[in-house]
Parts: structure tokens; sequence; C-alpha cells
């Protein structure tokens, strides 16, 4: 299996395993987060979309420069090295390092909150996240699908 293969297994399977691990409540998420483009592309730069239950889409950086992700705000939160990552921390500081080349980005601009829709296969929101690798500015664009049918609902 090569490497970035793993990496998607891996984001995969925390996504699925981590909220049982920290002891939550698993809620049936009928929403898919779908990663549509990268603009510009970047060689090494990749984006994949997940269930949406926390709004997040798979981020892995094989660019071998520094990649930094933009909340909301516009303010760096996340950094992803060509070998670890670190999410912002309040005090302005990155925090703790992760191992790794990838992480999981949870947005609240890809998390969808309202009710759901009459029928299956219906966009309910589309969404953009902005970083940059190195000094190239880039945008993530996606939309968020109401997918009962998917999951065997």
């Amino acid at each position: 299996m090569s490497r970035q293969a793993r990496c998607w297994a891996a984001l995969l399977l925390l996504g699925l395993v981590g909220p049982l691990l920290a002891g939550c409540e698993v809620k049936r998420d009928l929403y898919f987060a779908y990663v549509d483009r990268v603009e510009p592309a970047i060689p090494g730069l990749a984006a994949q979309g997940t269930r949406a239950v926390m709004g997040s889409i798979a981020i892995v950086n094989d660019t071998g420069m520094d990649v930094y992700i933009y909340d909301e705000d516009g303010l760096e939160v996340v950094k992803i090295t060509p070998t670890a990552w670190y999410d912002k921390l309040p005090s302005g500081e990155w925090g703790t390092r992760h191992a790794g080349h990838s992480t999981s980005y949870s947005s609240g601009a890809i998390r969808y909150s309202g009710l759901s829709p009459d029928s299956d296969n219906q966009v309910v929101k589309t969404w953009e996240v902005k970083g940059r690798a190195g000094d190239t500015p880039f945008t993530i664009y996606g939309r968020t699908v109401y997918e009962p049918a998917r999951w065997g609902d």
C-alpha cells in the first residue's frame, strides 16, 4: 500500500473510531463532504472529502513545503509540514507536534446543521477552505451533500 493510501486509511479510521475512543455518542451522519477541486493545482497537495459529521476534510501534504490552512477569518490555524502537523494554540503559538504529513481539518464552513432535505443527493452547502503552500495561496472548493442511501439508510 502506498504512503498516501496508508494516510487516507489512517485518517478514515481516526474519523470513525476517534469518537468511540473519546467516549462520545456516535450519531448516524447522512452527509458527505466532497472536495471538488484545489485551485491552483499544487503538485503533492491533496484533499479528500469525508463523512461530514464533524465538518471535516482530509488534507495530505507531499509538496515538500509547509502548508498552512486558514479559518473562516483568514487566520492560520493548521500547519502541515512534510513530516508533521500542528494546530495553532489560543496563545498564537504552534501546538504539539503530531507525526505525519496529513491531517483531518474540521471547519464550520463544511459542517451542515440544518434540516434534512426531502430527497437524497441534495447539495445542502457549498464551501471554500483557503490556505497556502509555501508562498502560493490556494482554495479548496467543495460541497456538503445529503446522502442517506450512501450509508444504507
